[in-house]
């Protein structure tokens, strides 16, 4: 049972320079998102893929020594059950049993511990990470929806303004010909026999053109 409890030992040695790796990295990404929320336009665009790689990175380091950090505990916990039942004095001047063991397993098995507390503290810190970075990104994407919607209703009231530019110069277009018309009618016409002066037929056919242009165009825009 001791030297089970010793294998996961080895797992540490050999997953505990990569814990380094993902730690530097998870507090790089950590202290740059910090940063980057100070600033007014912060850009946390490509932290989340970054972040990702790490926590991919961690949960296989997980799935591989998970298991072997719960076998070293329950197997300490055997070897301590075990010398407890064994019920052995120690004789004055020599080493007993439990402290010989004990110095050969507790620094292994606290490094076991240690390593199984870095892996949960990590996973905590890459969790609150992506929160915060969720949560930014976020506010982000709202505050991009709140600059279109603003640009779209800037760009609908340019367009109002254009349209009705645009319908009264049409209705200055028409009422013009539409007095000329009048004018080549009233030529064609005795009017001075009828005492009809042509300017002020003219002049007075202008809000009558005008209205009905106004109201055809009217009517138009309702049924649209």
């Amino acid at each position: 049972y001791r030297l089970l409890a010793l294998l996961g030992f080895a797992t540490v040695t050999e997953y505990g320079s990569k814990l380094d790796s993902i730690t530097r990295h998870v507090g790089e990404i950590t202290n740059e998102l910090a940063e980057q929320i100070k600033q007014p336009d912060s850009h946390v665009e490509g932290m989340l893929s970054k972040l990702s790689a790490q926590a991919a990175d961690l949960e296989n380091i997980y799935s591989k020594a998970s298991y072997r950090m719960a076998a070293t505990k329950a197997y300490d916990s055997i070897v301590e059950n075990r010398l407890e039942g064994l019920r052995v004095s120690r004789v004055e001047g020599f080493q007993g049993v439990k402290g010989f063991l004990n110095r050969r397993m507790l620094p292994a098995i606290d490094s076991c511990r240690a390593f199984s507390e870095r892996l949960r503290r990590l996973s905590e810190r890459i969790s609150r990470a992506g929160d915060l970075l969720q949560t930014q990104t976020e506010m982000i994407i709202q505050r991009q929806n709140q600059e279109l919607l603003i640009s779209m209703n800037r760009r609908a009231k340019t367009q109002l303004r254009l349209q009705q530019t645009v319908e009264r110069l049409s209705i200055a277009a028409v009422t013009y010909y539409g007095v000329g018309l009048v004018g080549f009618l009233g030529m064609s016409l005795p009017l001075e026999a009828w005492g009809i002066d042509l300017v002020a037929l003219k002049a007075a056919s202008i809000p009558i053109i005008a209205g009905f242009v106004w109201l055809t165009i009217y009517q138009v825009k309702k049924h649209t």
